[in-house]
């Protein structure tokens, strides 16, 4: 039942969080009042409405952008380095190129929004809701795009399905789907999703900016962000050797449609907790049996761990599913 709620709540939820923010100037109160007086699915309807489709303005947003960042993904050079070997010896290989496209993904956006006037630097913020709900939209269907692909046109070996639909479309069907030679989550997770956000806070502060200057609090807010995006892009190798993210709905890159969830399928086993050890951390390990996937929880100390009945380093953290 977990993923089907989260499937079910995440999507409205980015939408009345933007409700709430923009037409009630983040009151939670103001937005309780409305609803008495109008009733909840009218407030909602009122606000929703316009844009729960997506919008064409936000339907061209996000086009454009994957499409930059498919070909910066592509044409930009870097080191070839390869992700952790998976349970069936699959090892995925990557390009690390994700500073360089960080910082074209920057310059584009200073360069058409201030110096060449392609677009609005506002324009994230302007058409924030339109682009919500386009994502909510592309998202669903992209989760369902992947489901089919890894049961019957998997990128690799490592790969299955519990029986549930739900469980499946939510969790995934293959460990590292790729589609025409570009990986699914890399693409996913750390250029559409991560380059966005960069890009989102930008325009946020553009416009506040616009509006009446910049306050202390959003060049703290920007500074941090970006601080800790570049921070990702210098350990992007890290990050793809040391975790296998998983889940169609976390891959899908759209932040406002997804949540990680607590649920198992019934091919996974209870993990079983190993006894607390002074300082040491609890890290899972996770094992193909038969058609589904068994999880143990094992214990790390400073950078060695016991995993799977091995003494081996501490470099792979790693959940149980696909894409």
């Amino acid at each position: 039942m977990a993923p089907l709620c989260l499937l079910i709540c995440c999507p409205p939820a980015a939408l009345l969080v933007w409700q709430i923010n923009v037409e009630h100037g983040g009151s939670v109160a103001s937005f309780a009042e409305q609803v008495r007086a109008v009733g909840f699915l009218a407030e909602l309807a009122s606000a929703w409405r316009p844009v729960l489709w997506g919008t064409a303005a936000g339907w061209k947003i996000i086009g454009v952008f994957a499409v930059v960042q498919l070909l910066l993904m592509r044409l930009v050079p870097g080191r070839s380095f390869e992700g952790p070997a998976t349970p069936k010896g699959h090892v995925p290989a990557y390009r690390a190129n994700g500073v360089a496209c960080f910082l074209i993904t920057l310059g584009l956006f200073f360069l058409g929004g201030f110096a060449f006037d392609w677009f609005e630097p506002t324009v994230a913020y302007d058409n924030f809701p339109g682009i919500i709900g386009a994502l909510n939209v592309s998202s669903l269907a992209f989760c369902l795009l992947l489901y089919f692909k890894g049961r019957f046109f998997p990128s690799g070996p490592d790969g299955g399905a519990s029986g549930n639909f739900i469980f499946d479309y939510y969790w995934g069907t293959e460990l590292y789907p790729r589609i025409l030679g570009w990986d699914v989550k890399m693409f996913t997770n750390c250029r559409f999703g991560l380059m966005g956000w960069a890009i989102i806070v930008l325009s946020f502060a553009a416009k506040q900016a616009e509006l009446g200057g910049l306050s202390d609090s959003m060049v703290v807010a920007l500074v941090v962000m970006l601080a800790y995006l570049t921070k990702f892009f210098i350990w992007e190798t890290g990050y793809r050797s040391t975790t296998s993210p998983t889940g169609n709905a976390k891959s899908s890159g759209q932040r406002a449609a997804s949540a990680r969830s607590g649920g198992r399928s019934p091919g996974l086993s209870r993990p079983s907790i190993a006894p607390r050890t002074a300082k040491r951390k609890r890290v899972s390990c996770w094992r193909p049996v038969g058609g589904g996937w068994r999880g143990t929880f094992t214990t790390c100390r400073r950078s060695w761990r016991l995993s799977c009945g091995r003494r081996r380093p501490c470099s792979r953290i790693s959940s149980p599913g696909s894409t």
